[in-house]
C-alpha cells in the first residue's frame, strides 16, 4: 500500500522533530544518518522497498534489504534492480549479490555510490538491550516516487528463531528492507508484516552473516554499543570476545621508590588514551588459533601441539605469527584487528589501579593468578603449564589474565627504558626492530614479573614457551 507523497513528507518532518526533542543522543545520530544510509529500491516488476547501506568501499555501496524486494512474482531474483539514494535525484542500477541471505528473507545488493555519498557509521544499536514496550521506528513507506516516512511502534518480543517482533508499526509491503531502529540505533531490518506485528532480522544476525558468508562481504557500521565501556562483543562465531575500553589517563611505569626497581620501567610518565578501542577479554586460545590455521591464515607448526578442545591460551607465538592472526581476523571480519601497543596494554591491565599488582601490593601466596610461585593448584612450579583462560577474576575493565598465565607480545619495539616514550598511547617502532616487548608475566615467571609495570622482551623472529598474545580492535 502507498501513502501520498505529501503525507509522507509531513509525517517525516513532524516525527523527526519529536524524535530529536525527546530521545537520546544516539537516537538523534541515527535519525540524522538514516537519510544518508537508507536507499529506496525498485525491482521493475512491481516490488518496491528499502535497504540499509552497511559498507562503503571503492566507490561501491553494499546494501542489505529484504529478499522479496528484489524478486519478481515468480520468486526469481531480478538483477539489476534500481536504487535511489536520499542525496541523489536519479536512480542507479544495483547488482544482486545474494538472496535468502543466511536463511532469512534478506538480500545483499551493491550499487555505485552517487557523488558526495558518505556512509554514516555510528548508527547501529544492540538488539539484546531491547525491552518490552521500548519505542521503535521503521523507515519504508512507499509512494510512486519512493519516499520515506518514519512510523512509530514498540518492541514486543523475540521470536523462536531470534528475530524481532514489533507491534503498532503499521508496516505494509513497502516497508520491507527498511531499517528498524530505537533510541540506541538500528537494531534490525524489516522483512515481513503479519497483522499488527512486524518481523525484523536483528542487526547482529546480519553482521555475523557477513563475516561467515563465503562472499567475504564488507561491513563498515560501528555499533552504538561500541561506545559503552566494558561492553563485550564478538565479530564472528570463532572470533575473540572483545571488551570496549574508553579514553583515560594513567601513570605508566614506575620510579625508583618501588620494591625491586628496574631501569626498564623508568621513568614513570603520564599517558593519555584519547580514543575508544576494544581488547580481547582473554588471551587468544588454542581453538581460536586452530580456526585461523584451518582457514589458511596462520601456520600449523608453531613448536607444540595445540589443544583443540581446551580454552587454554596458545603459546610458542612469535611476533610475526601474532600479526598473521590479527591480519586474518581483519580480513575475515572487515574490522581492524591488531596487537595492543605497550601503553594500551598497561592501561588495560591497570584498569584504574595504581598499585604494583592488579589486586594490590600484596605478593604473598596464594595469589589470584597463574605464575611460578603464585600458589594454588595452577601454580606453574607444579603444573609447568598454562591454565584455562579466566580461571581467576577479571580486573575492573572486565579483562582476565592480564597478570600471568602466558605473557603477551605487544606491537612495540623494545627500548631499555622509557626515555622519550610517547604519551598518547602509540607504539614505539624502529627500523630493523629485532626485539619486541612482552608484558604480563606467565606461568613460568615469578610474581614480580606480574606487576602491572613489569616488562621484558623477546627476539622478534623467535617463539618461546609461555609467550602468547591477545588482540586489540580499532573502534575509530
Amino acid at each position: 500500500m502507498a501513502e501520498t507523497k505529501t503525507r509522507s513528507v509531513v509525517a517525516l518532518a513532524s516525527l523527526l522533530f519529536w524524535l530529536l526533542a525527546i530521545t537520546t543522543v544516539h537516537a538523534q545520530d541515527v535519525t540524522g544518518a538514516l537519510e544518508a544510509d537508507t536507499v529506496a529500491i525498485s525491482n521493475g516488476a512491481g516490488s518496491n522497498g528499502f535497504g540499509l547501506v552497511v559498507a562503503s568501499r571503492g566507490g561501491l555501496a553494499t546494501i542489505v534489504t529484504a529478499a522479496h524486494v528484489v524478486r519478481d512474482d515468480n520468486g526469481n531474483a531480478r538483477s539489476p534492480v534500481m536504487v535511489k539514494f536520499a542525496a541523489s535525484n536519479s536512480t542507479i542500477q544495483a547488482a544482486v549479490l545474494d538472496v535468502a541471505f543466511d536463511g532469512f528473507d534478506l538480500a545483499v545488493i551493491q550499487a555505485k555510490e552517487p557523488a558526495g555519498f558518505a556512509l554514516q557509521t555510528n548508527i547501529v544499536g544492540n538488539s539484546a538491550d531491547l525491552r518490552r514496550g521500548e519505542r521503535l521506528w521503521i523507515v519504508g513507506a512507499v509512494t510512486d516516487d519512493i519516499t520515506a516516512s518514519v512510523i512509530p511502534g514498540a518492541f514486543a518480543k523475540f521470536a523462536l528463531d531470534g528475530t524481532i517482533v514489533a507491534q503498532g508499526l503499521g508496516a505494509v509491503e513497502g516497508n520491507s528492507g527498511g531499517p528498524l531502529f530505537g533510541t540506541s540505533g538500528v537494531v534490525g531490518i524489516i522483512f515481513n508484516a503479519f497483522g499488527s506485528n512486524t518481523g525484523a532480522a536483528t542487526i547482529e544476525t546480519i553482521e555475523n552473516a557477513f563475516s561467515r558468508d563465503n562472499l567475504n562481504l564488507p561491513w563498515d557500521l560501528r555499533s552504538a554499543k561500541a561506545r559503552k565501556p566494558r561492553t563485550v562483543f564478538s565479530d564472528c562465531e570463532d572470533c575473540p570476545d572483545m571488551v570496549v575500553l574508553t579514553p583515560g589517563s594513567f601513570d605508566m611505569g614506575a620510579n625508583s621508590g618501588v620494591d625491586f626497581p628496574d631501569p626498564s620501567f623508568m621513568p614513570a610518565h603520564r599517558v593519555t588514551i584519547s580514543y575508544d578501542f576494544a581488547v580481547g577479554q582473554v588471551e587468544v586460545t588454542g581453538p581460536q588459533w586452530l580456526r585461523c590455521v584451518r582457514e589458511k591464515g596462520c601456520p600449523k607448526n608453531i613448536g607444540y601441539t595445540v589443544d583443540p578442545y581446551t580454552r587454554t591460551p596458545v603459546e610458542f607465538i612469535s611476533h610475526k605469527n601474532a600479526v598473521a592472526y590479527t591480519n586474518w581476523l581483519s580480513s575475515k571480519t572487515g574490522a581492524k584487528y591488531r596487537l595492543l601497543t605497550e601503553a594500551e596494554w598497561e592501561y588495560a591491565a591497570r584498569a584504574g589501579t595504581t598499585t604494583a599488582f592488579i589486586w594490590g601490593d600484596d605478593m604473598t601466596a596464594p595469589l589470584p593468578a597463574v605464575c611460578w610461585g603464585c600458589g594454588g593448584d595452577t601454580d606453574g612450579s607444579k603444573t609447568k603449564a598454562a591454565a584455562p583462560v579466566a580461571r581467576y577474576p577479571s580486573n575492573t575493565f572486565g579483562l582476565a589474565d592480564m597478570a600471568g598465565n602466558v605473557s603477551e607480545i605487544v606491537s612495540d619495539c623494545w627500548q631499555p627504558d622509557y626515555s622519550g616514550a610517547p604519551d598518547e598511547g602509540s607504539a614505539v617502532q624502529a627500523d630493523g626492530c629485532s626485539q619486541r616487548v612482552v608484558r604480563g608475566g606467565s606461568y613460568m615467571d615469578p610474581p614480580l614479573s606480574l606487576r602491572s609495570f613489569a616488562r621484558t622482551y623477546i627476539n622478534a623472529e623467535d617463539a618461546s614457551q609461555s609467550v602468547g598474545f591477545r588482540v586489540a580492535r580499532d573502534l575509530h
